[in-house]
């Protein structure tokens, strides 16, 4: 089954991003990533902050393409899901240098944590895996992964600064 990921911003009205240390230009709001299915009102949230939404935008924007079409590492086992497979990497003993600076290098470009600099977020990363587009991470202690139709996800993001709801 594909589900569809979604991201909902709201814009903060009454923050100034002045006053939270952003930039004067910065889009403050609450930031949710949703994961649902068209033929079903039920829905799992997999991060929900308030945060400047043109930070993960510019990630996504610049990170799309590896995105939809970066394959995992060769080096690294197939474990089920992309985060599953990158933590079971990273409890190794054996990994070389080379293998670490590529992991590392992979990890900037599929895990989210990368586009909210400066604030802690639960493990999400997008990708490509063995069984398609994924996204897959933890939250509140527990993994999950669910196939996405990420390009679809991908495209909604060119909309949404010009979208934005007023809280």
């Amino acid at each position: 089954m594909i589900y569809r990921l979604r991201m909902i911003f709201e814009a903060l009205k009454s923050a100034s991003p002045l006053d939270l240390g952003f930039s004067p230009d910065s889009k403050l709001g609450s930031i949710k990533l949703v994961i649902d299915h068209l033929s079903s009102e039920d829905c799992f949230e997999i991060l929900n902050l308030n945060w400047n939404v043109a930070e993960p935008l510019e990630w996504f924007r610049k990170n799309g393409y590896q995105i939809l079409n970066e394959p995992l590492p060769p080096f690294i086992g197939w474990k089920g899901s992309i985060y599953k497979s990158i933590l079971e990497f990273w409890e190794r003993e054996d990994t070389t240098d080379f293998e670490d600076d590529c992991t590392y290098q992979y990890r900037t470009r599929h895990h989210m944590c990368f586009g909210f600099r400066g604030v802690q977020i639960p493990a999400i990363y997008l990708g490509t895996g063995p069984n398609g587009w994924e996204v897959s991470g933890v939250r509140d202690g527990t993994p999950y992964v669910y196939q996405v139709d990420l390009p679809m996800f991908l495209e909604s993001l060119n909309t949404l600064p010009y979208n934005l709801k007023v809280k």
